[in-house]
């Protein structure tokens, strides 16, 4: 009857827990997710007759632990407990709950208890949080009463409702993913739209590309260089969200050893940069003058090719940059690329029609014109239309 009464209990509390989980499918239902973890640590709480539960979720870019939820009863103190867990501390646990068991910390192999028998605490139990070999988090619950009893008909219930838990927790996860994938396609959609619909005026696609760059990807600022593989530099040619006019001749040369620009154009790939405060990080003094904190150097590749840089910054500090903000700066990055390649194409096209049409002109007046100085004049007003210069002769030599 009294293993019948747990499983009742379990099956509720797991059907409830699911209901909340699985209703918090998007990033902007964190609260409905917290509530949902929340309520997993107080059910363990009662059904295990502990003190206190602590819901840790683990932090994939470092490997550490974030308390998220807990539960404890009158009078308990959780004071130490709810800190981030570093690496070094929360290795040796997850190392040994990567086999799916729970930690007792009476068993003859047990761990040393995280939780201090000098404030109290006297038996202390873990379970994992795993779905398909992927390490969620943990769940702990304690006791001060030494003569507490975790039995196995407790542990039984207790690790249905954590893995159902875990389950919910993943699925949820997997959700607010493809919900973000979604918002990341459509927002390369409208970037591609909007290029499409600009002109293939090169200067008109670099602000254009900046300005949706920094928007999409939310940043502070955005910076777009163009390479010249003859003279081995970078120049700036257009920016976004920086104050000030703009430098046309801001250059920066490929193998500058402090420049994350020239760093992504020599690596060829993504550099990513979370606390960039320190001098000279950057190699760019408009950058160091905004105080960049988060950095993106994305290099603009196409057909094997780069042909520059796309840097975004912010002020904000972040911790890391999410999986889904590099695969939209991946996708923009991308499509800038295919937009500058194309640009320029038409720039040698328009020059080269424009050459061909001063050489048809000139080459119509030979031998029309009676006074050889009007045709020296207008071969230098044919010539002034391609080359920029303030003053120019011409001079026969004779024989």
């Amino acid at each position: 009857v009294e293993r019948d009464r747990y499983r009742l209990e379990a099956g509720q509390q797991e059907g409830e827990l699911r209901a909340q989980l699985q209703s918090s499918r998007a990033p902007r239902d964190s609260a409905a997710m917290e509530d949902a973890l929340r309520e997993l640590a107080q059910s363990l709480l009662s059904i295990a007759g502990a003190d206190a539960a602590i819901v840790t979720l683990w932090d994939a870019p470092n490997k550490g632990g974030i308390p998220v939820a807990y539960a404890a009863g009158p009078g308990i103190s959780l004071e130490g407990l709810l800190d981030p867990l570093t690496p070094e501390a929360s290795r040796p646990t997850r190392a040994r709950l990567r086999g799916g068991a729970y930690i007792h910390s009476g068993d003859r192999e047990a761990l040393p208890m995280r939780w201090p028998r000098a404030a109290g605490w006297q038996v202390q139990v873990t379970f994992p949080m795993i779905v398909d070999d992927e390490a969620l988090g943990m769940v702990e619950i304690g006791s001060i009463d030494l003569s507490y009893a975790f039995t196995p008909r407790v542990a039984e219930v207790c690790q249905a409702i954590v893995q159902q838990a875990a389950l919910g927790l993943y699925h949820a996860r997997l959700s607010a993913s493809a919900a973000e994938q979604t918002t990341s396609l459509s927002r390369l959609a409208a970037f591609s739209e909007a290029l499409n619909a600009t002109p293939d005026e090169l200067d008109s696609t670099l602000r254009l590309i900046c300005d949706q760059a920094r928007r999409l990807l939310n940043m502070s600022h955005a910076s777009l260089y163009l390479l010249q593989p003859s003279e081995q530099l970078i120049d700036m040619r257009s920016r976004s969200g920086i104050p000030g006019p703009h430098e046309p001749g801001a250059r920066l040369a490929v193998n500058l050893p402090n420049s994350i620009v020239a760093r992504a154009v020599r690596e060829r790939h993504m550099v990513m940069e979370t606390d960039s405060g320190q001098e000279g990080v950057l190699g760019e003094r408009a950058v160091e003058m905004i105080n960049a904190r988060s950095v993106i150097a994305a290099p603009l590749r196409h057909n094997g090719v780069t042909l520059g840089v796309l840097l975004l910054t912010d002020r904000r500090r972040r911790k890391a940059f999410q999986p889904e903000d590099v695969r939209l700066a991946t996708g923009i990055s991308g499509q800038a690329a295919a937009a500058i390649a194309r640009s320029q194409l038409r720039a040698v096209e328009q020059e080269r029609l424009q050459i061909a049409s001063v050489l048809g002109a000139i080459s119509a007046s030979i031998g029309t014109d009676e006074r050889q100085d009007q045709t020296y004049g207008l071969i230098l007003r044919e010539a002034a239309s391609l080359l920029a210069f303030d003053q120019a002769s011409s001079s026969l030599f004779e024989d």
